[in-house]
């Protein structure tokens, strides 16, 4: 199990955290769920989808210093599947 201590934590936003990892740095931080984090600033704070992605790319999609989390995003492929794609450009399916 990493040391998760010292990762930085975005407040209000736990349920969308779907994980740990390591980083490019070797350090363990966060991951978060993009559509959880959407799906929660639409329920909580009653934003659009509009308002909601755009306050996340604004205000949350951001460098934190060195334990900055990380931000997984699904996309639906044209054959059903899911693809999932993070800040470093990795990509996978499920």
């Amino acid at each position: 199990m990493e040391d998760i201590t010292g990762a930085v934590v975005l407040n209000g936003l736990d349920d969308a955290i779907i994980g740990s990892t390591i980083n490019t740095n070797y350090e363990c931080v966060f991951a978060y769920s993009t559509d959880k984090i959407l799906d929660i600033l639409m329920t909580r704070d009653q934003m659009t989808l509009i308002e909601a992605r755009e306050f996340y790319d604004f205000n949350i999609d951001a460098h934190y210093g060195k334990r900055s989390p990380i931000f997984i995003q699904s996309v639906n492929v044209a054959d059903g599947s899911k693809v999932y794609c993070d800040d470093f450009g990795g990509a996978w399916a499920v």
